[in-house]
């Protein structure tokens, strides 16, 4: 009787700790994280762009970025982005110097395999450029684009990612869209906060 009231009291305690693991699991999933970033990166607009006020002309390709970027992801699956940039490059024409800029959000989905990260998103905001030749003009823009992120700690990340940029068309017909590809290389910032 000893030895059976021994091993219940050994498998109460085994069942407690499993417990309490279990509600340390369930404890970090409800940890969001805000996770803000810098990047840098190459921008290849179409030469049918249609971001101009007094002129069309195409710009040079690639044009340089640099930005910022603020995430809230409430799972280590999903989160929401902001960011804004600005770049510079010339008209193709006249050689004049022309700058970009952007502001934009999107929906993040990602699969955390370890220190390895791959996502997917999707999002809209607004893209505008100016320069002499061209005036400034702001046009809304819709970005769809896949990457990775790579963890160095807990802290303190790489991020690689690939977009196509899907803005108005240079044409006749506004419905027309073209296509601009996008590639950002930059570091993420990790800051977590418990939510209850």
């Amino acid at each position: 009787l000893l030895g059976l009231s021994y091993v219940g009291q050994a498998s109460a305690q085994s069942a407690k700790v499993e417990v309490k693991a279990d509600d340390v699991a369930a404890e970090a999933e409800h940890r969001a994280w805000l996770q803000a970033g810098v990047f840098g990166g190459l921008f290849f607009p179409s030469k049918q762009l249609s971001v101009y006020r007094k002129a069309q002309e195409p710009f040079e390709s690639p044009a340089t970025e640099l930005g910022a970027r603020l995430a809230f992801l409430p799972s280590r699956y999903l989160g929401l982005e902001a960011e804004a940039l600005a770049g510079g490059t010339r008209t193709k024409t006249t050689d004049k110097a022309a700058g970009l800029w952007a502001a934009r959000g999107h929906v993040l989905l990602q699969l955390p395999l370890g220190s390895f990260t791959p996502f997917v998103l999707g999002g809209a905001g607004a893209l505008g450029a100016g320069s002499r030749p061209t005036g400034s003009d702001v046009d809304p823009a819709v970005h769809l684009g896949v990457g990775a992120k790579l963890a160095f700690d807990d802290f303190v990340g790489a991020r690689l990612d690939v977009r196509d940029v899907i803005t108005a068309k240079y044409s006749a017909d506004d419905s027309d869209n073209v296509h601009n590809p996008e590639v950002l290389l930059g570091l993420t910032f990790n800051l977590d906060f418990y939510t209850p």
